[in-house]
């Protein structure tokens, strides 16, 4: 295994664990006010259901990334965003 590979998993796993870590704050407002049985098997359907979003918006993204000149649409759209942010703090606009 490389240290390229290594490092990109381990990325992805700090970003996991900060994501599951939103996650878990969310459900637990959500459930704050069930019963204590009823707030057990919430907490576990919403871990469940954060699980398959993200697997699903990541395979969507994953796809999405195949479209020709897609990368390049972002990319200019991020530019944008940035350079009318840029002009906006300049310009001494909030």
């Amino acid at each position: 295994m490389t240290w390229h590979l290594l490092a990109g998993v381990l990325t992805i796993v700090v970003i996991d664990l900060m994501l599951a870590g939103d996650n878990a704050l969310v459900i637990a407002v959500a459930v704050r006010g069930l019963p204590v049985r009823q707030r057990r098997t919430a907490s576990a359907f919403g871990a469940a259901a954060a699980v398959v979003l993200r697997a699903s918006m990541t395979i969507f993204a994953t796809l999405l990334l195949r479209v020709s000149f897609l990368k390049l649409g972002g990319g200019l759209f991020i530019l944008w965003i940035g350079l009318r942010m840029l002009l906006e703090g300049l310009g001494g606009g909030a």
